[in-house]
């Protein structure tokens, strides 16, 4: 896949494939899922009923290959990890994170010119997904453990981590996953708002801004535009540094030996362009490394 036109693709050769899945529900099909080119699905039958199942889903001229593996094992799929566990009388679906063994962890390390409220909020997105994928709190809490860890490995303090972790609990998974189905059924379109970070923006809370203008808009009888019903979000670029200003610099004095190199007036030296390119070549060995 790796191309913007391959779900369209996967869904043209896989949803008339997909037609007759209420009629193997009745023959054990279990679960169906599948995201773009990935499938999983669950049946309870013996190998020859698989076998059958699997049959029917030719997708046309493509390729398929099938990881065929027991209840009891695991069985990766996106994210996360599938398994079942046997208690007298009860089977059970369970669920956990997964991640692949070349996972080098590569987060927004502590130092770096973000504020601190998009470091928080990542944190706590990445612990809301693990609530999320962990269908035992064990599971959410190994997931936790091991989040952290690469964290501090980045720079974070632990206090902070403390802090960030005690805003997100398992206790509320019930709800999470409810207000997660909520929000696809709604498919609100959010606002952007475009910007650069600045402290401005660690003092201002949007939600009461908002709220603010509609009360008032309300109370005057203003008809609430579309694009202030849906979630509000900050879309926050970088500002500008001394790495861009110096990259400028090398374009425009590069663009001026080549105008002179085509009879052009202006003179410049190569010693200027290397001083500049120097100069971006000492920030660019200035930058801290990370694995």
């Amino acid at each position: 896949m790796g191309s913007s036109v391959a779900p369209v693709f996967a869904n043209i050769y896989a949803v008339p494939l997909e037609q007759d899945l209420d009629e193997w529900q009745e023959k054990g099909l279990l679960s169906y899922v599948r995201y773009t080119d990935d499938i999983k699905f669950i049946l309870e039958g013996s190998l020859k009923q698989l076998l059958s199942f699997l049959s029917t889903r030719h997708f046309g001229k493509l390729k398929v290959s099938w990881d065929i593996r027991l209840a009891w094992e695991e069985t990766p799929f996106l994210d996360c990890s599938f398994f079942f566990t046997s208690k007298p009388g009860i089977t059970e679906l369970q669920s956990k994170l997964f991640r692949k063994k070349m996972n080098k962890h590569q987060y927004i390390p502590w130092f770096s010119a973000h504020p601190e409220s998009v470091k928080r909020s990542f944190v706590k997105a990445q612990l809301t997904r693990y609530i999320i994928v962990s269908s035992q709190k064990s599971f959410f809490e190994e997931s936790k453990e091991m989040f952290f860890m690469n964290l501090r490995r980045c720079g974070y303090p632990a206090d902070k981590l403390v802090e960030y972790g005690r805003q997100v609990d398992y206790k509320s998974r019930s709800s999470v996953l409810r207000e997660s189905g909520m929000k696809r059924l709604e498919k609100q379109t959010p606002l952007l708002l475009p910007s650069s970070y600045n402290e401005v923006w660690n003092m201002l809370n949007l939600k009461n801004v908002c709220d603010i203008m509609l009360k008032i808009w309300v109370h005057d009888k203003v008809e609430i535009p579309d694009s202030l019903k849906g979630p509000i979000i900050k879309s926050l670029q970088r500002s500008e540094n001394l790495y861009d200003k110096v990259t400028q610099w090398n374009v425009e004095t590069l663009q001026a030996m080549n105008h002179e190199n085509h009879g052009g007036s202006k003179k410049h030296s190569f010693e200027d362009a290397f001083c500049l390119v120097g100069c971006r070549a000492r920030i660019e060995a200035l930058r801290p490394r990370h694995s």
